[in-house]
């Protein structure tokens, strides 16, 4: 004989299948977009120079997010029991917790790489010296190394040719002072993108565009 109290259960079951399947789905699309905008941050070329560990701080609950919003989804199919609805809604909860205070982390120390790059130059322009970039001292120096390789293949390049306005059509006639091609710089594109994005020229000074 059938228990009076079972279509009443039977459909109790039934929301909360809909309750871990909406959580699950919610947690994914949050994570999806958060793991997009942290693979943005990774192809991002300023970060990769100069921040490069806070993307993948980022990218990896951002994806562990998507993973138990897959595993969510999965087992919303069938009835979940009471536990898994308690599993994964403490899985969400700390992974959301470590996305947001990646997510401060970041910022912060983002703003914190901004102003340590703008106190470097400043320092620069004043003494010659890097010790005002904070962390990213020895960064702002290789940085400003490499920009000084790629103006003397620049300055090379036009001494052969005055009419090329483009560092990137000198070919082997830009050829740097340590027998490199410009083009062939682990910086090059690097500056390219900076110049092409920002329509500026040089480092920490202002310089005609490579």
């Amino acid at each position: 004989m059938a228990s009076p109290l079972s279509p009443a259960r039977s459909q109790y079951e039934e929301q909360g299948d809909d309750v871990v399947f909406r959580c699950a789905a919610c947690a994914l699309c949050c994570g999806a977009l958060a793991a997009a905008a942290a693979a943005f941050g990774c192809t991002n070329q300023v970060l990769t120079i100069f921040a490069p560990e806070l993307s993948w701080l980022f990218l990896v609950p951002s994806l562990l997010i998507v993973v138990v919003g897959l595993v969510g989804l999965c087992g919303a199919r069938r009835v979940a029991s009471a536990l898994f609805r308690m599993q994964l809604a403490v899985f969400l909860l700390v992974l959301a917790a470590l996305l947001a205070a990646a997510g401060v982390f970041a910022y912060i120390s983002a703003s914190a790489a901004a102003d340590w790059i703008d106190a470097g130059c400043e320092g620069h322009e004043a003494t010659g010296l890097w010790k005002d970039a904070g962390r990213i001292e020895e960064k702002m120096k290789h940085v400003h190394e490499q920009y000084r390789v790629l103006e003397n293949g620049w300055t090379t390049c036009r001494s052969l040719n005055p009419l090329i306005y483009d560092l990137a059509n000198c070919g082997v006639r830009a050829q740097c002072a340590d027998g490199k091609r410009a083009d062939s710089q682990p910086l090059f594109a690097f500056f390219q993108h900076l110049q092409l994005t920002f329509a500026c020229g040089g480092f920490c000074t202002d310089q005609v565009p490579l």
